[in-house]
């Protein structure tokens, strides 16, 4: 290696050493909440890098170099161009950032954001065994589905559920139980208006083990239950969402809610695996917000024809008005 080469990589290894700062708290924090940022930033200034020591180190031009002063429109590029990011899609992602809030008013046991896809995945490790509240939020439009299981492999589910997306979003809140020390697996699937455009984050968040339903969402809760026969109350402390496995046929699906605020019902068919777990996969069959408070079309039917093996999901995510106060109830019956 020539003395300018050996210079130049002393000089780029000095100027590096100057930049390096040991992770105190606060830079652990964020490193946690952008994990998949950083590794995005890595690639990008190693590419940089590269780019910039080709030229300091002079390497002869290739015979398709452009000489200078010639029309370099007609030239083929040596490096690929990377496309600009979409200016609304960063835009959304730091909206969806900023809802996570401060760490140090609500500390989180893990965060982190970036854009919807129709199958995002994200093995978290180190979780420890306990019950969390799952705050989710999306920013832009569409839906998206979350379901999280435990461990590394297995479909052992331990919540499931669905956001909408909004400019100004309102967190999907799911209760989590893990049950011991180790990894939990994240799967979020964006619909077609959400994957590619809108932006999610998601935090897990210790759960208040005194936390209960208050006296309004019960009340409620047991309001909506009278409207229907045979039904059963669901209050929205908590975003909580239905699964019942059901034999092949026609059933019909009824639910109602009353208090304050509107509930996002999303009702699904899906499969039931060979260990009786509700699949997480499945068709939508029914999408629509109920203003609780309305006594106009108090109560929502949907039949729904199953295959053999198969289940009824019901996903009730409340507004910030709706949150402990409104209640909802269901039944499913042969239609």
């Amino acid at each position: 290696m020539t003395d300018p080469i050996v210079r130049l990589l002393e000089q780029a290894r000095a100027d590096a050493l100057r930049d390096v700062r040991p992770p105190g708290p606060d830079e652990v924090r964020r490193t946690v909440r952008r994990r998949r940022g950083i590794v995005a930033g890595i690639g990008t200034a190693v590419a940089v890098a590269g780019i910039a020591a080709a030229g300091a180190l002079a390497v002869p031009p290739s015979p398709g170099a452009v000489a200078p002063g010639a029309d370099s429109s007609a030239m083929p590029s040596q490096f690929p161009v990377m496309p600009e990011p979409d200016p609304a899609t960063l835009q959304r992602m730091a909206v969806a950032s900023a809802a996570l809030g401060d760490w140090n008013t609500t500390p989180w046991v893990m965060a982190t954001d970036g854009v919807v896809s129709a199958d995002y995945q994200n093995f978290v490790n180190d979780i420890p065994a306990g019950t969390y509240d799952l705050h989710l939020y999306c920013v832009g439009e569409g839906k998206a589905d979350v379901v999280v299981k435990a461990d590394r492999a297995g479909d052992d589910k331990l919540a499931a559920g669905s956001v909408t997306c909004a400019a100004d979003p309102k967190p999907a809140r799911l209760t989590v139980r893990q049950p011991v020390h180790g990894y939990l697996r994240m799967y979020l699937s964006g619909d077609e208006k959400a994957s590619g455009t809108s932006a999610f984050s998601f935090k897990f968040v210790r759960a208040d083990p005194t936390a209960t339903a208050g006296p309004d969402t019960t009340a409620n809760a047991g309001g909506a239950a009278a409207l229907l026969a045979g039904a059963t109350p669901v209050t929205t402390e908590r975003d909580k969402t239905v699964e019942k496995p059901l034999g092949a046929g026609n059933h019909l699906v009824s639910f109602a809610c009353k208090g304050p605020g509107t509930l996002a019902f999303t009702v699904r068919s899906a499969g039931v695996l060979r260990d009786g777990t509700v699949a997480t996969t499945g068709r939508t069959e029914l999408a629509v917000d109920k203003a609780c408070s309305s006594a106009e079309n108090a109560t929502v039917e949907v039949p729904i024809t199953l295959p053999a093996d198969s289940a009824i999901t019901i996903t009730a995510a409340a507004d910030d008005a709706a949150r402990d106060k409104a209640g909802w109830a269901y039944t499913i019956r042969p239609a």
